[in-house]
């Protein structure tokens, strides 16, 4: 049988497989390309990721604004408000990027 990767901090699990967020076991409702990005930076956890990276991870195919990158940010924040210092913290570095 196959166990399952997930990555999880407090009440939150990403499934990267299926592309969802569950809170304590409740799927919530966000897009394929939030549910991306927060994978992105899940994966580089500890690290700084450079806006750069995140964008040509998130939307390989495509160019798109800064601001697409900054509104998936807010829609994570508000549905995963997690606290300062807390594992799953979302961090900006201005004229960076974002790190996890």
């Amino acid at each position: 049988m196959k166990t399952k990767a997930f990555y999880m901090f407090g009440r939150y699990a990403v499934d990267p497989e299926a592309k969802i967020v569950l809170e304590e076991g409740q799927p919530l409702r966000l897009t394929r390309k939030v549910v991306e990005t927060l994978l992105v930076l899940a994966e580089n956890s500890g690290r700084v990721v450079p806006k750069e990276e995140l964008m040509s991870s998130i939307w390989p195919d495509r160019m798109v604004d800064e601001a697409n990158l900054k509104q998936n940010i807010a829609v994570i924040r508000r549905a995963l408000p997690i606290a300062p210092g807390c594992p799953g913290h979302i961090e900006t570095y201005p004229g960076r990027g974002y790190r996890m």
